[in-house]
């Protein structure tokens, strides 16, 4: 599916057929932002797919990747549960990201990647922080917040009607100072401060996030030096790009090992960082200060 042989290496004789990181970070927009009706649709009791797109260049070694689509039924519940597993997919007819998700769950190497990418997104201030969720929502609600005014005078003036009857005297337009700024404190004070640790706690049920905790980093006082330190276990760092763990659990030749757990290196160049702690790897930890 990679077009790599299982050690990783390329294998040109393989088609590669999947983006993994893609994958992922779809998935995780997908769970983050509860969406129930894509890639599979609760409408349909999760039964079947709908709203997903995916694009592959077929004339290089690209895997598809997938795009988040018609995403309106996002941001509802703030405990909404979209992680599955889900039946849709059972049949090809029916297959979609989160079908292929669940398949590679199966897959250790993959485990251990999702735990990757969630330690990338969901700490040290990754977009899925609720610091950082808040501050790019800001910029949006700052971009449009003039011209909203325009897409309620086209959409709200059908109008509707609060009690959720028919009745005609009841409609109203819907406006941007009634509505949309109502649904934007909602998000900013229930939605957002919470939603990325119910999120996680969802995520650990399915083995995707390790018992070890990451390494922790802090640039010195001069900036000179870069300090990581593993909570618990060994610490293993690699500076040449590297991941610090092999594919299959080994230290990685040219990770240094810190029996300490603590060590400090010289800033500016990318490190990587894992703690090992019986028997466990954390998630990598990539720091560029």
């Amino acid at each position: 599916m990679l077009g790599k042989n299982p050690d990783g290496t390329e294998n040109l004789d393989y088609e590669g057929l999947l983006e993994v990181d893609n994958l992922i970070d779809y998935m995780l927009v997908i769970f983050y932002g509860g969406n129930y009706d894509a890639p599979v649709s609760a409408w349909g009791q999760n039964f079947g797919p709908n709203n997903w797109y995916g694009l592959r260049h077929r004339k290089k070694r690209d895997g598809f990747r997938f795009f988040v689509w018609d995403a309106e039924h996002t941001f509802r519940d703030v405990r909404e549960d979209r992680t599955g597993p889900f039946p849709a997919g059972n049949h090809y007819s029916s297959s979609n990201p989160q079908w292929i998700w669940q398949q590679c769950l199966d897959n250790e190497e993959f485990r251990v990647r999702v735990g990757d990418r969630i330690q990338k997104h969901f700490y040290n201030g990754g977009v899925l922080t609720p610091e950082k969720v808040l501050e790019l929502f800001q910029e949006r609600i700052d971009e449009i917040e003039m011209s909203v005014v325009c897409e309620s005078a086209r959409w709200g003036d059908s109008g509707y009607t609060p009690s959720g009857g028919r009745a005609s005297t009841e409609r109203r337009p819907r406006t941007r100072d009634d509505d949309w700024a109502r649904e934007i404190n909602r998000l900013v004070n229930d939605y957002f401060p919470t939603r990325s640790e119910i999120v996680l706690s969802q995520l650990y049920r399915h083995g995707v996030i390790s018992d070890v905790t990451a390494p922790a980093y802090q640039l010195t006082s001069d900036k000179s030096q870069v300090e990581v330190e593993a909570e618990n276990g060994e610490l293993f760092v690699t500076t040449d790009g590297t991941d610090p763990r092999q594919i299959g659990g080994k230290p990685t030749p040219s990770a240094r090992r810190i029996e300490s757990g603590k060590t400090s290196l010289p800033a500016g160049k990318p490190i990587q960082a894992r703690a090992f702690h019986k028997g466990e790897w954390s998630a990598m930890v990539t720091i560029s200060e």
